[in-house]
């Protein structure tokens, strides 16, 4: 349960070559409504640019209501949370939920360059990640710069089974955030339900 005194509305950022239809998206989505909360899952375009446009424009939107924005990315969709709890001027409002965040998004997603896998092209259509979205992703990592700033509002959910990225890496770039680390599992965070009970408690806290 929330605490509904606070207002929250839940933002959820999926990951690279995911949906609003996944399904970490399908359940918050689920619960929001729920617990009376609105939520927001912008279909992010494969391109960074026009992600991060996305991004900041569904944040600065919120930040015209009366309503405490829950951040919840997952993945590459972690990034761009991340990016804009550093960057965007109303950050300072917001809590993180950093779902197996990518950290270094151009280096992980170094051999996705023209690779459209064939159930990819059937469910998504011909969609390339090019070099030019790899510089881009580059540039919004050079704008994360010293210490991660709100660390009290961040909580990283990391799976020690990921098999797409490396969980120490995480832990060492949230360093001074809060923990909710997970024996085993994997990248999806396929039993992700079992685990949402102690993320409520967080953004109550």
């Amino acid at each position: 349960m929330l605490d509904m005194e606070k207002n929250f509305c839940f933002i959820y950022f999926h990951g690279f070559k995911s949906s609003p239809e996944s399904t970490k998206a399908v359940f918050i989505k689920n619960f929001a409504e729920t617990q009376g909360v609105d939520y927001y899952c912008p279909p992010l375009d494969i391109s960074p640019e026009i992600a991060i446009e996305q991004v900041k424009t569904i944040i600065s939107n919120i930040s015209k209501t009366n309503l405490k924005p829950v951040l919840i990315g997952s993945s590459l969709g972690g990034f761009y949370a991340t990016w804009a709890m550093q960057n965007h001027q109303n950050s300072n409002n917001c809590i993180g939920i950093m779902l197996n965040p990518s950290t270094n998004p151009s280096k992980d997603l170094q051999n996705e360059i023209e690779n459209v896998k064939e159930w990819e092209e059937k469910t998504l259509g011909k969609i390339f990640f090019k070099q030019s979205h790899l510089n881009y992703l580059k540039k919004l990592e050079s704008e994360i710069t010293g210490e991660i700033k709100y660390k009290e509002n961040i909580l990283l959910v990391a799976a020690k089974g990921d098999e797409v990225l490396d969980w120490k890496e995480m832990v060492n770039f949230f360093s001074g955030c809060e923990h909710y680390l997970i024996d085993g599992s994997n990248h999806s965070i396929s039993n992700f339900p079992v685990h949402w009970s102690f993320i409520t408690k967080f953004i109550n806290s």
